[in-house]
């Protein structure tokens, strides 16, 4: 049997929001949650680009807070594992394998009995990890967890039941001289409550911590501190930072001092055989940000302070003068601008301190390096912070991937071609729709223009700008043709929700929204996909009733096809539409629940549409404005399918079709005769879990057979043989470890040169799961 190999080349999916879903660990590795996945992102080539190596598939509900934890300053691997917790209530310790790119599973453990919303570690002797966890079951579990040979065994030490009151982050800190660890917990009641924890892993209330007017959302000490001091950042609410002091000092030596000292702040804590005092007391209060203060982070081994808000900034801190009269001042303020943007949850420092990530509502990544004295923004991962609804290739030779979310843009990603010999990567590359509803479909018309549908009921088409088309050759080489009439960009106005084409002429009017026209060398960051990659729409397209959910474009491009949600047979038809005049063509009935997919034929004369209703329907064209249903599948039980039909391709000869449904069975069609329409059979398999994508490859595989991708429900991702003498070959299957962890929305083949001799066929691929992935198929 002729062996397949599958690789992955590009993975992208956006940060789950939250203030503890991003963790940059000390082994130079990042770590994120997006949906139920671990992402792991490296700096790789010479340009020392974040990419995204691998996705971690292990946790059954969204994952909710990440951490690195590191056992010893060695740059061993082994001693480092990453906590992650979900909304399941379920803790996993990972450990990232020899190539780092991966994360191996240690262990997991039911940790709460709702939502794990913060956690934390602390090493304690003989390689025990403390790890405290607190859940939206109002309480701060502390568990010991005991690692050896690779093998762990968690227990439960301790619990404090907050009652009420949420623990929405938690920090610990432990002393040289002090055997005892403190544990700092910010709560929504808008205090800090300090534990210490003894050798046997108990908790005991030490003080409580009162100054923030609002929820305490963030913590984190200082590691910079002496032996014997520390500093508590802490973020809020109420929009302000505070900075607090905790001063180790034994008991002669605050007893015998005559300085006049408060008593309520200090608890003791064991030193060996002796009793330590730590007192607290108020540093500064910082006031730089407008609304809540979602994130704060020290940089390691420095006095250096970050901090993240909903008023989209993240500003740097430092302390400015001698201990005793020290002010702190803000040293760097940098953030999202635009529109378009969104408040920035949470942010971490690369170990070097020579970087600063953050992340968004919507999911994006905004990076700043280091610059001389300032900063500078720099290349970071992006991706969906929705489901991913649809993809098309660009048609004819598929130079750039096109993708449509619930997070209500569209995006384009092609391939950055550095100088010669350097290694190329995927990114993404403009952002031509940023919406104001879920986008559930979208169709390619030609290399410069697309339409989506979304649930607003209305197609919108769009036509690429000059912008795109020099930025795309100047990233990729690619030179699309160029059109008479092409603006120079697109923008949004002031209270308007479609997008104007902006040219020379217009670029200073007060009627068009912010766009700026710039050259692109490196991928651009956030902030340009969202303000000047915008595409300007061209058509909008009215006539269903109720919200779009598929849409498919002639090979030419010049008849889009479309439906809607519908119940019955009146809304269940397929809209045939002019590209070029927005005119309606033709209304093609047939089915009587919503049509679920649409696929056109190679040839451009038939439409294939698939059902909620069980059947399968084609139509035929004799010219753009005749098209006639030439055969319905039978319904109920003398048809193949007993569930909805999610999913349809044609192959690429047309010969034949293919069918995906929930009732697990993929079933390719072909004609017994080449005269009668009504003579269809089928060939069915059956799948493990329900089929909801499907695609044809667009050629034969090396056995002369016809080669399918199916996507399932469980997100795995199958690949098949089909010919008329052997049937079903299974060839390949994609667990959820190197596919999706939800279910797929769509697989789409990359075209190819028929005359191309190469073995290698390019995979896209899109989820539930928030992710877009690119998988090189070599046959």
């Amino acid at each position: 049997m002729t062996s397949i190999e599958v690789e992955p080349i590009f993975i992208c999916g956006g940060c789950n929001p939250g203030c503890h879903s991003l963790s940059w660990g000390p082994n130079g590795v990042i770590a994120y949650a997006s949906c139920h996945s671990v992402y792991i992102v490296l700096r790789e080539g010479k340009e020392n680009i974040l990419s995204v190596t691998s996705t971690n598939n292990r946790h059954n509900a969204a994952v909710r807070s990440l951490r690195w934890s590191q056992y010893d300053s060695t740059d061993n691997a082994a001693n480092c594992y990453l906590i992650s917790g979900a909304n399941d209530g379920e803790v996993i310790l990972w450990n990232p394998s020899k190539c780092v790119r991966l994360l191996d599973l240690q262990y997991r453990f039911k940790a709460h009995e709702d939502a794990v919303i913060s956690v934390d570690t602390v090493w304690r002797d003989g390689g025990v990890l403390l790890l405290a966890s607190s859940g939206a079951d109002n309480k701060v579990n502390l568990w010991s967890i005991s690692i050896e040979d690779g093998r762990c065994v968690a227990s439960l030490s301790d619990s404090v039941d907050f009652e009420r009151s949420f623990v929405l982050d938690l920090a610990f800190h432990s002393w040289s001289l002090s055997t005892d660890v403190v544990l700092a917990c910010a709560s929504c009641d808008s205090s800090i409550r300090l534990f210490t924890i003894n050798r046997e892993s108990i908790l005991k209330s030490a003080i409580k911590l009162v100054g923030h007017a609002d929820w305490v959302r963030a913590l984190s000490f200082s590691a910079a501190g002496s032996s014997t001091e520390t500093l508590l950042a802490s973020g809020s609410n109420d929009g302000f930072v505070r900075l607090w002091r905790f001063s180790l000092a034994r008991v002669d030596a605050f007893t015998s001092s005559n300085k006049l000292r408060i008593t309520s702040n200090r608890f003791a804590v064991t030193a060996d055989t002796e009793t330590v005092w730590v007192t607290v007391c108020s540093e500064a209060v910082l006031s730089g940000h407008d609304a809540t203060v979602y994130g704060v982070a020290w940089q390691p081994n420095s006095e250096v302070l970050l901090t993240t808000s909903a008023d989209k900034t993240l500003i740097i801190w430092s302390r400015q003068g001698g201990l005793e009269h020290s002010v702190w001042e803000e040293q760097s303020r940098v953030g999202a601008v635009g529109p378009a943007s969104f408040a920035l949850y949470g942010a971490v420092w690369e170990p070097n301190g020579a970087a600063v990530l953050a992340h968004s509502y919507r999911g994006a990544f905004h990076l700043w390096e280091r610059n001389g004295g300032g900063w500078v923004a720099g290349v970071a991962p992006l991706g969906h912070g929705a489901p991913v609804t649809g993809l098309v290739w660009e048609p004819g030779a598929g130079r750039y991937l096109l993708s449509v979310s619930q997070d209500q843009t569209a995006r384009v990603y092609c391939e950055w071609r550095r100088a010669e010999g350097a290694v190329s990567s995927w990114h993404e590359v403009a952002r031509p729709q940023v919406h104001g509803h879920d986008i559930e479909c979208v169709a390619a018309l030609s290399s410069h223009a697309f339409a989506t549908g979304a649930e607003e009921k209305v197609i919108r088409l769009f036509a690429a700008p000059r912008s795109f088309t020099r930025n795309l050759f100047n990233l990729s080489g690619i030179c699309l043709p160029a059109l008479s009439g092409q603006p120079l960009g697109a923008a949004v106005p002031p209270l308007g929700l479609s997008n104007k084409a902006v040219d020379q002429e217009n670029l200073d009017s007060d009627d068009i929204g912010a766009f700026v026209d710039f050259q692109l060398c490196s991928p651009p960051t956030e902030e340009h996909l969202v303000q000047n990659t915008l595409w300007p729409e061209t058509h909008k397209l009215y006539g269903h009733g109720y919200e779009l959910y598929s849409l498919a474009a002639s090979p030419d491009g010049s008849v889009v096809a479309s439906s809607c949600k519908a119940s019955s047979g009146e809304h269940a038809t397929v809209r045939l539409w002019d590209a070029a005049t927005g005119r309606p063509v033709a209304t093609l009935p047939g089915h009587s629940l919503t049509v679920t997919a649409l696929r056109f034929s190679h040839s451009g004369d038939q439409i294939l549409s698939v059902s909620r209703d069980r059947t399968w329907c084609l139509y035929r064209s004799e010219s753009r404005t005749d098209w006639r249903l030439v055969y319905r599948s039978p319904a109920g039980k003398a048809g193949l399918h007993s569930r909805v039909i999610w999913s349809c391709s044609w192959s690429h000869d047309d010969s034949l079709f293919v069918t995906a449904s929930r009732d697990k069975k993929l079933v390719v069609w072909y004609r017994g005769s080449d005269v009668a329409d009504s003579d269809w059979s089928g060939s069915p398999l059956i799948l493990p879990s329900p089929v909801t994508a499907v695609d044809f490859a667009p050629r034969f595989s090396k056995s002369g057979s016809y080669l399918v991708a199916s996507g399932l429900e469980s997100g795995s991702i199958c690949l098949h043989t089909w010919s008329m003498d052997s049937g079903w070959t299974e060839k390949l299957r994609l667990d959820t470890s190197i596919a999706h962890c939800l279910s797929v929305t769509s697989l789409l083949w990359k075209p190819i040169d028929l005359n191309s001799l190469s073995d290698n066929l390019l995979l896209a691929s899109s989820s539930t799961d928030c992710a877009v992935k690119i998988y090189k198929v070599m046959l």
